[in-house]
């Protein structure tokens, strides 16, 4: 699964659905995307020495992971494969960026989403100040919209950018 709120569907919420067989089965065979590649990762000496080759050093990446992926205890993998390639991994401190989904389209919650977009946007501005190439990304389709509106930076999901860095 690629958007963590897919994730959380499947290997969470489904439990109330579905018979109990069914819900065993489907989370069994349910993963996280970024966790998943780390495993072959992780397995496979060929798929690590293709992303060693793809590292580089004057690049940093800053990580924003979605609040669905945190509460699972998802973002882990994706931070320690980042770092076990080599590179240097910034993450943000704010829990949420704001959006959750429709949350920051309601008008009774738009002070709070637009204050979170800000303190995330606020981070990644400071990252960006180091020098290095900064490279933003952001697990969650409403992270990736929220950030791109307070920044005009276009974040890019783990996965596309891990594929990216293999050309």
């Amino acid at each position: 699964m690629i958007e963590p709120s897919f994730f959380s569907l499947f290997a969470v919420d489904y439990k109330r659905l579905l018979p109990e067989h069914l819900f065993t089965h489907l989370k069994m065979h349910t993963f996280e995307a970024v966790d998943y590649v780390s495993r072959l990762y992780e397995s496979s000496s060929d798929f690590s020495e293709a992303f060693n080759a793809a590292k580089s050093a004057s690049t940093q990446l800053f990580y924003h992971s979605h609040c669905q992926q945190r509460s699972l205890g998802l973002a882990e993998p994706t931070l320690r494969l980042l770092r076990d390639i080599g590179f240097n991994v910034l993450t943000s401190t704010v829990e949420c960026c704001g959006m959750a989904g429709s949350f920051g389209y309601k008008l009774g919650y738009y002070e709070i989403s637009a204050s979170l977009g800000q303190q995330l946007a606020k981070q990644i501005e400071i990252a960006s100040e180091s020098g290095m190439e900064t490279v933003v990304l952001a697990s969650g389709t409403s992270c990736t919209e929220q950030i791109h509106d307070f920044t005009h930076t276009k974040p890019i999901h783990p996965l596309v950018w891990l594929e990216s860095i293999l050309h």
